[in-house]
């Protein structure tokens, strides 16, 4: 669990779909587990590459064939795996896990039930439980198995399960007839049943419901699930097996699958939920070792509370205790569990040394003693029918105030003596029918009653006689759960409504609706709000979600954003802001959730997506001097990570990455994000594999560039370079236009096309760049004229804030760029999202949306793959660097082009046409030898530029030496001879493609534009020179930079490997 704001869960684990449904047997080869699933009748490949990230790769189903999927065995690029209702051996191969294919199968009457594999060389032999018989099947050739022999015994095989192959035997674990089997398989053709070892006649049976079997050494260690434990058995001699030990207990009940490592045995005890560790260094003495089960902690978790470096959070017939000492790694310290007295533990509150539950099904209270965490004891309870359905209680000195449902009440319950609780007050009315949530605030304690669809205000000035002092109800208040009051207003939720409710109570005997908002989405089944800073953070248990509502005006509330379908916000329910953190628990993930959430980030978030606003209303100087802004004020950064980046995010469904549909919802909220703030972060699209050899194959290009580099801001350590459409990166840019194409047709049209495919890497020590928009509309003309342009930046590895993350500011693509330069200095201090994000991420954003590189202070490498889209059938706009090979530009390239391979075999190969620094190889061995600079690349490449500027008055700089600095701006005539743009040129140029009806050639338009590329920037002379891509060729002639003798470049993995050779020439 890391502290940045909803990014992480204590618990991590893939979540749970259909491909997975009912999983049965696993084998792992490499960075892929495959698990054969018995529901879903298939096999699912699953990439464990990273445990804290797994994700479904590749799933083969087949309802006939694998129909209930049992046990799976591996053998070089095939699986072998049984069905038990298909009554088959299923071969799959396994060579591509993204892409497994059914290559062959077998069956007949002796795979009945087919359940165990074990494969030996060209051999795969097959238990059947139905069929009480053990196949042998030859596998040579596997797409073409054939059975060798079968054996068949109604009593020593019936049922068999899994199975050993050790030399010329088999041994079998048989579960129907609670049997040790020992097949002769030394004449493969006719095996045969040398011995049937029962163990019937003993209590307990050691041997009662076998299931597996692993032999070593002169043993055979079995599991039983009915005798709940291990057996061992003697094979010294296999035609006569003997049990000489064994163990059983409660952490081995249902005792099932074995792996042994070494001295220790690890055995799956399905019964009691656990994974159970058994030494059997001596097979005569097995002992337990260690045992990891799942208990009530956070099961089904619901309402908690935090209490100083500690939490207590209600679940199943449970309170669990958790340390928050360190927020960003919260752990476990006890559990009480009593399946009476926590019968349906809900709301949970603090007083001294203990916490006091309200339990709906036990219709009561409970008081556990927490003063020791580790160690939970429940010391008093009380029940009542005037606690029925107990939902929800606070704690006001010696009382706590308890909304019971059931009885449509409100009732006070003396806390003094948590061993004797006592009812001090009570009041039912049908005002109060189905009361559900409850804050207090001075005299008056605010309840929801969700039958009645109310706010109702109730006098506890006197707790032994409360009354109603006043009441609301409203259309959207369907179904009210939580409420939390914060000054004159109570914030209430509605589970059936789906909505946010404001309510004014500063007059409690006359109640008003002042405002509403409402999302059938994001606030679907809400349930809790907590309140901090003038943001309302509301939980929707059905909508998966956590969204955070802007209540600055009470009038006029409204979402400011919202995280929706990630694994551990699966089920949201309660949530609390203590400090600096903000918790949640998930019912259904049985999850705990801590955000770091500083008072400090919830104002600046609130103001993330207001730039635009801001800018309409833009104060001017005299006003801004008036209210007391100063320089250092309007100058300083702020950029947020956490939530800022969950804000633009949306999460895509492993289903929907490996059917590569997406649904219409994750388009919907695509295509929003990028209308609204112009990017979005997409997570995990990529598999780390797959980032990794991408990020291989783009830093062997970078080394030994076939190509000039491209026109970007700041490159001595962040270089650019246009890709060649092969290798890893095509797959990538495949798969991403393959799963995406769905939102680029949503925004760009159908068929958009391919303006830039390029590679950005920015090493350790790059300095940040300066915020900037690759593309701009000054006029309405232009708006009306150019074609949105998209860019995705593919992320091939962890981005920390301090390795040159993408920093945006949302919403700076509308009417921001039609601001002056003064204005939007002013604007400096606004926050921006710093895109921290992980291996994998697809960031998405538009052309004219503010964005910089960041600063890369880390020891390690940002490598990335990028390319950009753009709108057909208007002008593309100038400005971008397009960075994109020389021979594609003059093949206006499309989605289609890429998806289909379509593109012409010769574009391809001007793709990779050799870029030749023979020219400036002479030219600065002639003009800047190195000879005058004392083997100094950086002067030497300072007096390079001058050459290569054309300057007349410069040829004496070949005399230049460190002592004689260097100063591009101090040069006569430099700014002015660059000051006009040639960008007017090029508009002028495309508009005389248009006909007499304002039509125009788009693929020439298109084209001429690409050709010109990163030509039409208007900068000063040293800026658009130490930034051409030139710079890059002769910083790698001069060994400067990323090109100097030693310099290695580091990713998260280790470091990147160079090419063979540095040669500037193809091979």
């Amino acid at each position: 669990m890391t502290a940045s704001p909803f990014s992480a869960s204590p618990t991590l684990a893939l979540r749970q779909c259909w491909v997975l449904d009912n999983p049965r047997g696993v084998q792992v080869a490499g960075d892929i587990a495959f698990v054969a699933c018995s529901s879903y009748d298939g096999l699912t490949a699953v990439n464990v590459s990273d445990p804290s990230r797994l994700n479904v790769v590749g799933t083969i189903s087949d309802s006939t064939l694998l129909n209930a999927a049992d046990h799976v065995a591996l053998a070089g690029d095939y699986a072998y795996v049984t069905a038990y209702l298909g009554d088959a051996l299923v071969v799959i191969s396994i060579a591509d896990p993204s892409n497994l294919t059914m290559v062959a199968s077998i069956s007949n009457s002796n795979f009945d039930g087919a359940t165990g594999v074990k494969v030996v060389g060209d051999l795969a032999f097959v238990t059947a439980y139905s069929g009480d018989a053990l196949t042998v099947v030859n596998i040579s050739d596997p797409t073409n198995p054939t059975v060798t022999g079968t054996v068949q015994d109604g009593t020593v095989l019936n049922g068999g399960e899994g199975l050993d192959v050790v030399g010329n035997y088999a041994y079998v674990a048989i579960a129907q007839g609670s049997y040790f089997a020992v097949v002769d398989i030394s004449d493969l053709s006719n095996p045969a049943v040398v011995a049937g070892l029962s163990d019937s006649s003993n209590s307990p049976n050691r041997l009662n419901r076998a299931r597996e079997v692993q032999v070593v050494g002169g043993f055979a260690f079995v599991t039983a699930s009915t005798f709940d434990g291990l057996t061992v058995v003697n094979i010294s001699d296999p035609t006569s097996p003997v049990i000489v030990a064994s163990i059983s207990g409660e952490h081995l009940d249902g005792a099932h699958g074995i792996s042994i490592v070494g001295n220790l045995a690890y055995v799956s005890a399905y019964t009691a939920d656990a994974l159970t560790v058994v030494d059997i260094s001596d097979p005569l003495n097995l002992t337990i070792e260690a045992f990891a089960h799942e208990t009530k902690e956070l099961e089904a978790v619901q309402n908690f509370v935090v209490a100083g470096s500690y939490a207590f959070a209600t679940g199943e017939d449970s309170l669990t205790a958790l340390n928050l000492a360190d927020p960003s790694n919260p752990t476990i310290l006890g559990v009480v569990t009593d399946s009476s007295l926590l019968n349906g533990a809900f709301d949970i509150a603090v007083a001294g040394g203990h916490a006091f539950v309200a339990c709906s099904d036990y219709d009561g209270v409970v008081a556990v003693n927490i003063t020791d965490a580790t160690s939970l004891a429940i010391v008093g309870s009380i029940t009542d029918t005037r606690l029925n359905g107990a939902k929800s209680l606070k704690i006001v000195g010696d009382l706590a105030y308890v909304a019971a449902r059931s009885d449509d009440a409100l009732t006070v319950v003396n806390i003094s003596d948590p061993s004797n609780l006592t009812i001090a007050g009570y009041l039912k009315d049908g005002l109060l029918d189905g009361a559900y949530g409850i804050d207090i605030l001075g005299e008056y304690a605010f309840v929801t009653a969700s039958y009645e669809d109310l706010l109702v205000a109730v006098n506890i000035a006197d707790p032994s006689n409360l009354s109603i002092a006043g009441h609301v109800g409203d259309s959207v208040m369907d179904g009210p759960r939580g409420v939390a009051v914060a000054g004159d207003f109570a914030y209430v939720v509605s589970y059936n409504a789906d909505s946010v409710v404001v309510v004014n109570i500063a007059n409690p005997h006359n109640l008003t609706v002042e405002s509403s908002v409402y999302d059938g989405d994001l606030l679907n089944g809400a349930e809790s709000v907590a309140i901090r800073e003038g943001f309302a953070y509301v939980t929707s248990h059905l909508g998966d979600a956590l969204t955070v509502i802007n209540i600055a005006n009470a009038n006029n509330i409204t979402i400011a954003g919202s995280i929706q379908d990630m694994a551990q916000l699966d089920g949201p329910y309660g949530v609390q802001i203590a400090g600096d953190h903000l918790f949640m628990s998930n019912k259904i993930a049985d999850s705990f959730v801590v955000y770091e959430l500083t008072a400090r980030e919830i104002a600046e978030v609130g103001q993330l997506f207001f730039r635009q606003k801001v800018s309409e209303l833009l104060m001017g100087k005299a006003v801004q001097e008036e209210m007391g802004f100063t320089s250092k004020d309007s100058k300083k950064e702020h950029p947020l990570v956490g939530l800022a980046v969950e804000l633009l995010s949306v999460v895509i469904q492993p289903e929907e990455v490996l059917s590569e549909r997406l649904s219409p919802s994750t388009v919907r909220r695509l295509t929003e994000r990028l209308d609204e703030h112009g990017v979005v972060v997409i997570r995990d699209l990529h598999r780390p594999m797959e980032c990794r050899l991408a990020a291989e194959f783009v830093h062997a290009e970078i080394l030994s560039p076939w190509a000039t580099f491209s026109n970007i801001r700041d490159n001595k350590y962040r270089k650019d370079y246009a890709l060649p459409m092969r290798g890893p990166a095509l797959e990538l840019l495949n798969k991403t236009l393959g799963l995406l194409d769905p939102l680029f047709t949503a925004t760009l049209g159908p068929n958009s096309s391919l303006v830039e495919f390029s590679s950005l890497t920015t090493y350790s020590g790059a300095g940040p760049q300066i915020f900037h928009s690759d593309s701009s509309a000054t006029s309405i003309d232009e708006l009306r004229s150019l074609g949105r342009m998209f860019s995705a930046f593919i992320y091939l590895d962890d981005v920390r804030p301090d390795s040159a993350p993408l920093d945006v500011v949302p919403g700076t693509h509308t009417h921001y760029q039609f601001l002056d330069d003064e204005e939007k200095d002013l604007m400096t201090s606004v926050p921006f999202a710093r895109l921290a994000v992980p291996q994998g991420t697809v960031v998405i954003y538009d052309s004219r949306t503010l964005h910089r590189g960041a600063a890369n202070t880390s020891p390690l490498a940002r490598p990335t793959i990028y390319f950009s889209l753009a709108e057909r059938g208007k002008f593309i706009p100038i400005g971008p660097a397009y960075s994109l090979r020389e021979g594609y530009r003059r093949f206006p390239i499309s989605i289609h082009n890429v998806r289909t391979n379509a593109i012409p075999a010769e574009v391809l190969a001007e793709g990779v046409a050799v870029h030749s620094d023979e020219k400036c190889k002479d030219q600065l061995h002639d003009l800047c030898p190195a000879d005058s600079f004392q083997g100094d690349p950086d002067r030497r490449f300072d007096c390079a530029w001058y050459y290569f500027t054309g300057e007349e008055e410069s040829r004496d700089a070949r005399h230049l030496s460190k002592s004689q600095p260097l100063e591009f701006t101090d040069r006569p005539g430099v700014k002015e001879r660059y000051e006009d743009s040639d960008e007017d040129e090029l508009a002028a140029d495309r508009e005389k493609l248009r006909d007499q009806e304002g039509n125009f050639d788009y693929e020439a338009a298109l084209a001429m534009t690409l050709r010109r590329g990163g030509a039409y920037r208007s900068y000063p002379l040293d800026r658009r020179l130490m930034n051409c891509g030139v710079a890059s060729r002769m910083e790698m002639i001069l060994g400067r930079g990323i090109f100097a003798e030693g310099f290695v470049a580091n990713v998260s993995w280790g470091a990147l490997r160079p090419p063979p050779s540095r040669t500037l020439q193809a091979a």
